[in-house]
C-alpha cells in the first residue's frame, strides 16, 4: 500500500479494495484514499475525504460506497456519512448518524448500513441511503 497506516477503514466497492483514511505515524487523522485492483495488482490514488479520519467504518449499499464515524485530525469523535462516487472520483457528505463514534463495528443488511458500538459507546443505529 503506498501509504503506510493504521485505524482505516477498508471496503470492497466493485472488485476493487478501497482502504480510506486512518492514522498516520504523526499519529493525526488523515484523508488519503487508496484503490487497489486485484487485476493489474496495482495501486491508486483516489480524491481524499472532505476531512480526515482515524477509525471510521466503510461499507458498500446498493453500489455506493459510505464512510461513517472516526475521529477528525483534532482528535474528537465524528458522526459524519460521506457517500463515494468512483465514477466521477468524489464524495458527497450524507445526513450525520445521530451518534459521534470512532472504532464501531459495521454491517449492512436488507439495505441498511448498520454502525454499532465504537469507543465509549453502546449505539446501535441504522443508515437507510
Amino acid at each position: 500500500m503506498p501509504t503506510p497506516r493504521q485505524y482505516v477503514a477498508v471496503a470492497n466497492l466493485n472488485g476493487i479494495l478501497y482502504v480510506i483514511g486512518g492514522e498516520g505515524s504523526s499519529s493525526s487523522a488523515l484523508s488519503v484514499v487508496e484503490a487497489y485492483d486485484p487485476t493489474t495488482d496495482a495501486w491508486t490514488t483516489k480524491s481524499p475525504l472532505p476531512q480526515g479520519r482515524s477509525a471510521p467504518v466503510a461499507e458498500v449499499v446498493n453500489g455506493v460506497l459510505y464512510v461513517v464515524g472516526g475521529r477528525n485530525i483534532n482528535g474528537f469523535y465524528q458522526k459524519t456519512v460521506y457517500a463515494y462516487d468512483p465514477t466521477h472520483d468524489t464524495w458527497i457528505q450524507k445526513s450525520d448518524m445521530p451518534t459521534a463514534r470512532d472504532g464501531a463495528a459495521s454491517s449492512v443488511l436488507n439495505g441498511l448500513l448498520y454502525v454499532v458500538g465504537g469507543y465509549y459507546q453502546r449505539a446501535v443505529e441504522a443508515y437507510k441511503p
